[in-house]
């Protein structure tokens, strides 16, 4: 259960990255995801091991419970601050100017020749998404 959680999170955020990036700069920004995925996970490693060697039984908590504590803590106040500081979509981003949306509509448009604002119901959504054989193949 506890992998079932974060799984979507790699393919949201290159789907997120996508939005705001042409082709030519999503390569560049793809690859600085990944490796801070990795980077966290070695230093993941070390951050339990200080948590284990210092915090073990302090107010009565053994070892294992102050690291679920801190990584829940420090992982929510992160998602909370991210709610409020990443921007949405590009045509749906309240914080941009009218000038500045069409630019950024604008230059996601040209390379690709195309723009995702079709709105449907959430069942035809879904439908899409299971009969379409790339969301089959990335999961």
């Amino acid at each position: 259960m506890l992998l079932i959680v974060p799984s979507p999170y790699f393919p949201g955020a290159l789907f997120l990255l996508s939005t705001w990036y042409t082709r030519k700069e999503l390569a560049l920004r793809t690859s600085i995801l990944y490796a801070g995925s990795l980077l966290s996970g070695g230093f993941g490693g070390l951050v339990g091991a200080g948590i284990q060697y210092g915090l073990d039984g302090v107010h009565g908590l053994s070892a294992w419970r102050w690291l679920f504590i801190i990584e829940a803590a420090v992982t929510v106040f992160i998602a909370i601050l991210a709610m409020m500081i990443l921007p949405d979509y590009p045509h749906t981003t309240r914080s941009f100017t009218p000038l500045e949306r069409a630019i950024a509509i604008n230059r996601m448009r040209h390379p690709s020749g195309q723009l995702d604002e079709e709105r449907g119901s959430p069942l035809k959504g879904l439908r899409m998404a299971v009969t379409d054989y790339k969301t089959w193949l990335l999961a």
